[in-house]
């Protein structure tokens, strides 16, 4: 597998006590900023928030080409809206596609799932166009595209493809690869050029403990289908204490 060349270890993100803090807060019937930029935008109203680099900007796909071309004309493309207060500038746009996941990692979520978001709350591929369209106008030049699991979306070809076609060559995607070798050629065709996979063990009846599905023999096999082709590979590897940590150093001269 001559393209891996990076393990990445992570500690566990967060105990499974949080679980019980996290219906509460999905179950928030409505997102004000959403749905001020769609009546803003709805109103045919130019102008963006001055906080526009950590919000969403959803819009019909005419209105938003038409947002992109009164911005880019208002905006010079060398402000310094994505400059932080270290005058650092930040270039990499990561874009989550969905809440979905078909596994139910441990560490993640509970084994019955959690509340989803309605479809009208998630980024269409015409906004997602858009939002990437500002931000690369303002120098992002690297989008990284997460989720959940952004290979359950069914347009997530065409959302990289579009990303490509914007002028963005460092497309990178998150997977934990259970369905990635049926999408494979298609993603590199359409320009992906990054891949990390999620994977916690090399062991078959751990992953099934530890991501609550079966599936290790699919993930193994995208792993090596990927490794073959031009992508930069990476794989992320949660470390959890009594669980996988025995396996860091098989990991390492794993090939």
């Amino acid at each position: 597998m001559n393209h891996i060349k990076t393990l990445v270890f992570r500690r566990r993100p967060y105990p499974s006590r949080l679980f019980s803090a996290v219906p509460s807060i999905l179950e928030e019937p409505t997102r004000p900023r959403l749905e001020d930029l769609r009546r803003r935008l709805a109103n045919e109203d130019p102008q963006l928030p001055s906080n526009f680099a950590t919000t969403v900007v959803p819009s019909s796909e005419n209105r938003s080409r038409q947002m992109v071309q009164q911005h880019t004309v208002a905006t010079p493309s060398n402000s310094n809206i994505l400059t932080d207060r270290y005058q650092r500038h930040h270039s990499y746009l990561r874009i989550s596609l969905s809440e979905r996941c078909n596994l139910r990692c441990q560490y993640c979520m509970p084994p019955e799932g959690v509340p989803l978001q309605p479809s009208k709350a998630i980024l269409t591929r015409g906004e997602i166009q858009t939002l990437v369209q500002l931000f690369h106008h303002h120098g992002v030049n690297k989008v990284r595209l997460t989720g959940g699991e952004p290979l359950l979306r069914k347009d997530v070809v065409g959302i990289v493809e579009d990303i490509r076609q914007i002028g963005i060559h460092h497309i990178g995607m998150t997977t934990n690869a259970m369905t990635l070798s049926r999408h494979l050629d298609s993603l590199v065709e359409a320009g992906l050029t990054h891949l990390n996979i999620s994977l916690d063990t090399l062991q078959e009846d751990k992953f099934t403990q530890l991501t609550r599905r079966p599936g290790f023999s699919k993930v193994m096999k995208s792993i090596e289908l990927a490794s073959k082709t031009s992508l930069k590979v990476k794989i992320n590897c949660v470390v959890m204490k009594n669980i996988n940590e025995d396996e860091i150093v098989d990991f390492c001269h794993w090939q």
